[in-house]
């Protein structure tokens, strides 16, 4: 694939001027304008979280500016926690992550994972992405490694409910976190169906 941005900031605000702006608005989630950069959050290199959104106070010009953690280069996830933090610029930061947020992120098709703090892209939500990455060019550069251990590439893994089929793919460290003791429970409100390997069968096919 050919590098069509200079830059990652570039990169990434191309995705939200040509895709994700028009996309989400189409789900009911205004987007405002917002500045992207690529970092560390308030938690500096020690910190966990992938992604910080800022309130429009906090910027001289009313900006929502939006930091995505500096060691994260594979594409499709990298748009996954931008549109996460997309949702966060459309409530101007307010509400965290609840119930408002909740409903905008799934509109969007983010799923909590598990919970809204930490979310995945469904299955529709990430062809999507993996259709714009490819759209955009390559990802400017590598992804940070700190300390001296070089970072494997993240596989996205498929899991689906059992009971009403909803699909999404994590990473393996994000699927650890949840099946410690068992099949997880499905995510979505009132589903009592299990949370399995693989993707969910078409129709005709046997589970």
């Amino acid at each position: 694939m050919a590098a069509i941005h200079e830059t990652r900031e570039a990169w990434l605000e191309a995705a939200v001027r040509d895709a994700l702006r028009g996309y989400m608005a189409g789900q009911g989630v205004a987007v405002p304008e917002v500045r992207i950069g690529i970092g560390f959050g308030h938690g500096g290199s020690r910190g966990k979280a992938v992604g910080e959104c800022n309130p429009r106070s906090a910027s001289p010009d009313g900006v929502n500016e939006i930091t995505l953690r500096i060691t994260e280069a594979e594409p499709t996830t990298v748009l996954a926690t931008l549109v996460h933090e997309l949702v966060h610029a459309a409530l101007d930061c307010k509400g965290a992550h609840g119930k408002t947020f909740a409903t905008m992120a799934e509109a969007v098709g983010l799923i909590p994972f598990p919970s809204m703090r930490s979310t995945v892209a469904g299955f529709t939500l990430n062809d999507r992405l993996t259709l714009l990455a490819e759209a955009l060019g390559d990802y400017p550069g590598e992804g940070l490694r700190l300390g001296e251990r070089k970072k494997q590439p993240i596989r996205m893994l498929p899991r689906y409910c059992t009971e009403c089929k909803f699909a999404f793919r994590a990473s393996r460290k994000q699927l650890d976190d949840v099946e410690t003791s068992g099949a997880p429970r499905c995510m979505r409100a009132n589903c009592p169906g299990d949370i399995v390997e693989g993707s969910p069968p078409k129709n005709g096919e046997d589970e």
